[in-house]
């Protein structure tokens, strides 16, 4: 290990030593930062392009899908 790395390590343990000097009675843990429930939109499907339209850009394509170099040998 590098002396830059072990530098850094070194600081990492003395901030968390520091931090178990604190007092925490009584603190509840913090799982999420709102109390927001859920945030998200809900999930509607719709067709904002039309698959002619997905597919004019693409350098090689069929009438349905994106042609694309294999990636995973067998």
């Amino acid at each position: 290990m590098n002396l830059q790395k072990m530098k850094d390590m070194s600081k990492i343990l003395d901030f968390m030593a520091k931090l178990n000097e604190i007092d925490t009675t009584g603190v509840e843990p913090l799982v999420y930062m709102t109390d927001e429930v859920n945030v998200l939109r809900e999930d509607i499907i719709k067709q904002e392009i039309t698959t002619e339209e997905g597919l004019k850009n693409s350098p090689k394509h069929t009438d349905e899908y994106f042609l694309v170099a294999k990636v995973i040998e067998k």
